[in-house]
């Protein structure tokens, strides 16, 4: 037997898969002000893509949508094309990881941070 791929139903709006929608407005409004930050679209961040470009966008969606919002690993996940909740928390350490020793980093998230609290309040 051949492997099937699952579908996932997209909105009529736009991309993003309907689950993501489901999701708490707050965490649409992570992932889509990240979207606008690193200029890539909001449901490729969400998608399976493993290009650096969408993957580095996604890491710190994940870190955000746990700190800001205190999401569960398998939460997010499933957010994130039914991802499981260990890979989940590799993307949320990395993005702990990078701060703890890059400069740049650490103001890049403080500053998103400080955006996204305005915009999630």
């Amino acid at each position: 037997m051949g492997a099937h791929k699952m579908m996932i139903p997209t909105c009529e709006r736009g991309k993003m898969p309907l689950y993501a929608y489901r999701s708490p407005a707050k965490s649409l409004r992570i992932v889509t002000y990240l979207a606008d930050v690193y200029r890539v679209p909001a449901h490729m961040i969400l998608g399976k893509m493993q290009h650096k470009p969408y993957s580095n966008p996604r890491h710190v969606a994940i870190y955000f949508l746990k700190e800001l919002l205190g999401m569960s690993l398998p939460r997010i996940g499933r957010m994130f094309s039914a991802r499981h909740h260990s890979t989940i928390w590799h993307s949320y350490h990395m993005v702990v990881k990078t701060c703890a020793r890059d400069e740049k980093m650490r103001a890049f998230i403080e500053e998103c941070r400080t955006d996204l609290l305005k915009e999630i309040q």
